[in-house]
């Protein structure tokens, strides 16, 4: 799956196959993942560690639970990066003037 890529993505989840490997996937919480922000690992690690440790239903409910925590901070990202976005690129196109001024 992640063979011949080297974003950033598959870096993140190919440091968390390797401590799930040794079992020490609580460790991925403190991992120098940019990427992510601490509470987002910590919501990744929680989510699989306990993955295959209960009852099928139990598992499937926690499936459930994850997937709309997931898909509500994407909401709020995608929410946060339209806002921001806007505002960086007014920001550049300042700058960009502010340059032409002075050197002109």
């Amino acid at each position: 799956f992640l063979k011949g890529r080297n974003g950033d993505f598959e870096k993140t989840v190919e440091t968390w196959l390797d401590l799930a490997k040794k079992g020490q996937t609580f460790v991925y919480e403190n991992t120098l993942v940019s990427l992510l922000k601490n509470d987002e690992k910590k919501q990744i690690a929680d989510f699989f560690s306990a993955l295959g440790k209960t009852a099928l239903d139990d598992q499937l409910s926690h499936i459930g639970y994850y997937e709309n925590v997931f898909e509500s901070k994407k909401a709020k990202c995608e929410d946060e990066s339209k806002k921001l976005g806007g505002m960086y690129f007014k920001l550049c196109v300042l700058l960009g003037i502010a340059i032409m001024l002075i050197l002109a």
